[in-house]
């Protein structure tokens, strides 16, 4: 998805300045994903809702925020997301999985030609450099916003970063556009504030995406992955283990690379030879398929 096309361009509007820096982690602030599943007989769409939670974490010395997710889309259950987020005066947010040391996801004082060291372990166990190579502004329901768009050369994609607001990935996924195209996509469909609508993902026609198949209606089931992140041996848990028929069992990384496509029976995958990063995780049995991701440290 090449970012720039979300772009809407107010030069010839608005002088380039911008306003006093907006702050991304607004305790009222919702935040919509949907996950797009790679299946063979067509994609799945799915959602969740991510904000922040109250109360304040303390881990070695620094004050974070948790973070709460909602598969429901009327928000009666909510859960830990298992990720602590903290952001800074100026501008900086740092982010770090449980059990993982923080990184920074996101730099809003950096300025055009600025490299960013971003490291965001939601996504891989290395920092990538950043490099802002252009400033813009778009006009939301709450006022203006400062965009950032950023690229490593090292990576083939683009990372868009709206101040406020966060990647167009969702607020922890953070550079995930600069690895390109992959099996197993995230996009940021929509922000809101209380009853307000502050950002809606032009790409998209709804906020919320009911898991289903496209083109034949059928219903993806879960599935349970623990530990997850996981470092050995990854245990998975679903209602046609209980039966002991074999099914396929495919890994992809994040570039979309299969590491793993074997039929089995077993409840059990081994993830020590891997390499760190985001897995995503598909199943295939006779009459259904399951997909998940997996965090590999």
């Amino acid at each position: 998805m090449n970012v720039k096309y979300l772009l809407i361009i107010f030069f010839f509007l608005l002088p380039f300045s911008f306003q006093a820096q907006q702050t991304l982690l607004d305790p009222e602030r919702l935040w919509t994903m949907v996950e797009t599943h790679c299946q063979p007989q067509g994609n799945v769409y799915s959602s969740h809702y991510l904000k922040v939670a109250g109360a304040d974490t303390t881990i070695e010395g620094n004050v974070y925020k948790k973070l709460d997710y909602s598969a429901d889309e009327a928000q009666t259950l909510w859960y830990e997301y298992g990720g602590f987020i903290r952001e800074t005066p100026e501008g900086k947010v740092y982010y770090r999985r449980s059990g993982l040391d923080e990184g920074l996801i996101y730099d809003f004082s950096a300025q055009l030609g600025d490299t960013v060291v971003v490291l965001n372990q939601e996504l891989i166990s290395e920092s990538l450099n950043m490099v802002v190579i252009l400033e813009d502004s778009m006009l939301l329901e709450d006022g203006w916003h400062r965009i950032m768009i950023l690229e490593d050369d090292n990576f083939p994609g683009e990372e868009t970063w709206i101040e406020g607001i966060g990647s167009v990935s969702g607020l922890v996924r953070s550079c995930q556009n600069a690895f390109g195209s992959s099996c197993g996509d995230y996009n940021l469909l929509c922000t809101s504030d209380g009853d307000i609508s502050v950002y809606i993902n032009p790409n998209f026609p709804s906020c919320w995406y009911v898991t289903t198949r496209i083109g034949d209606g059928v219903e993806i089931n879960t599935l349970k992955l623990y530990p997850n992140p996981v470092r050995d041996v990854l245990t998975i848990e679903g209602e046609f283990l209980k039966t002991g028929q074999n099914y396929r069992i495919q890994l992809i990384d994040f570039t979309g690379r299969t590491v793993i496509d074997r039929e089995t029976s077993s409840s059990q995958l081994d993830m020590s030879k891997q390499v760190s990063g985001m897995y995503f995780l598909h199943l295939q049995t006779s009459s259904a398929n399951y997909s998940g991701k997996i965090l590999k440290y």
